[in-house]
C-alpha cells in the first residue's frame, strides 16, 4: 500500500511541476544508459570483441515531452597490434515518448547513496523470492558448476535434498547473504573482461555519472564517476536502482538480466550452496 502511495504521489507531483523533470535541482536535458559487455582473446593480435547497447532519452523542447532519441546496439572488434577498429551498428528504435514516471524514479534513485540491504528494503516480494530459490533454481546453480549429481539419489537422499532446499528459502538465511555480499570500501577492476551499465544524467549545470559493473555481485553497489566525484569517493549501494533502470529499459536490452532479482538470487544460491560444501 506504501508503494502504490508512494507511485501515486510521484504522478501527481510530476504533472503538478511541470514537463521537465529536475536532479539535484536542475533541470535534466538528457539521460544516456549504456551497457557494455567485452573480452579480451588473448591472442596474437591482441583482439578484443564486444557488445555496445545505448538508450538514450532527451528532453524536447517544442513537444515538452521525453522522447527517445536513440536505442542502439553495435557489435565491436579491436586488435591493438594491427590497429584496427570494426564495428556494425543497428537502431533498434528512436523517436517514441519515454514515460516521466519511469525517468523521475530512475532520477530519484540516484540521489539515494544507501539503502541497507534486507529483505524488507530490496523490493522483492516473498512469492517471488520462494519461486526464485525454488528447487529447479537451485539445481539449475548446481549445474553450472558441474555438481548437481550431489542431489541425485546415489550420493544424497530425498529428505536430505529438502533440508537443502528449504534452508535456502530461509530469510534469515537471505539477509545473512545480503549483509555480507556488497562491499562499497573500493572499485573493483578487471582487465580482460568488462561487462558494466553506465547511466550518464546531462542537466543544464552539471554531467553525472554512474557505473554498475561486474564482478560485483548484482552490479552493486554503483560507482558515482561524476566530474567532482573520484574513485575513492563513497559509492551508492541502493538495489532499487536497478529496479528502476528494468522497469524503463526494453526487454531486449543487453545484459538486462544481470540486474533483475534473479540474478541477485541466483548469486545467492551459489553462496548458500558453497556453505553447504556443494559447490566450491
Amino acid at each position: 500500500m506504501k508503494q502504490l502511495i508512494f507511485i501515486f504521489g510521484l504522478t501527481i507531483y510530476i504533472s503538478a511541476s511541470g514537463q521537465q523533470l529536475t536532479y539535484k535541482g536542475d533541470l535534466v536535458d538528457t539521460i544516456k544508459i549504456t551497457s557494455n559487455l567485452s573480452y579480451y582473446h588473448f591472442d596474437e593480435k591482441g583482439t578484443t570483441t564486444g557488445s555496445y547497447y545505448e538508450y538514450i532519452i532527451v528532453f524536447n523542447n517544442t513537444k515538452e515531452k521525453y522522447i527517445l532519441d536513440l536505442y542502439q546496439k553495435t557489435k565491436y572488434k579491436i586488435t591493438y597490434k594491427s590497429h584496427t577498429f570494426k564495428k556494425k551498428e543497428r537502431i533498434l528504435k528512436q523517436e517514441i515518448e519515454v514515460d516521466k514516471i519511469h525517468i523521475s524514479n530512475l532520477l530519484h534513485q540516484f540521489e539515494i547513496n544507501y539503502i541497507k540491504p534486507t529483505f524488507d528494503n530490496i523490493g522483492i516480494t516473498n512469492d517471488d523470492f520462494q519461486k526464485l530459490t525454488d528447487k529447479k533454481h537451485i539445481i539449475q546453480v548446481a549445474k553450472w558448476h558441474k555438481t548437481d549429481w550431489h542431489f541425485k539419489k546415489a550420493y544424497s537422499t530425498k529428505e536430505q535434498n529438502e533440508i537443502i532446499f528449504k534452508g535456502c528459502q530461509n530469510i534469515d538465511t537471505f539477509n545473512l547473504y545480503l549483509s555480507t555480499a556488497f562491499d562499497t570500501t573500493g572499485y573493483v577492476m578487471v582487465t580482460d573482461f568488462n561487462d558494466h551499465f553506465d547511466v550518464k544524467i546531462t542537466t543544464k549545470q552539471g554531467n553525472y555519472r554512474f557505473e554498475g559493473k561486474y564482478p560485483n555481485s548484482y552490479k552493486q553497489p554503483w560507482y558515482n564517476l561524476s566530474d567532482k566525484y573520484s574513485l575513492s569517493s563513497p559509492s551508492i549501494l541502493n538495489f532499487s536502482i536497478n529496479s528502476a533502470l528494468v522497469a524503463m529499459l526494453p526487454e531486449n536490452f543487453s545484459r538486462l538480466g544481470t540486474i533483475k532479482f534473479e540474478a541477485l538470487t541466483n548469486e545467492y544460491i551459489e553462496w548458500y550452496l558453497n556453505r553447504r560444501g556443494i559447490i566450491f
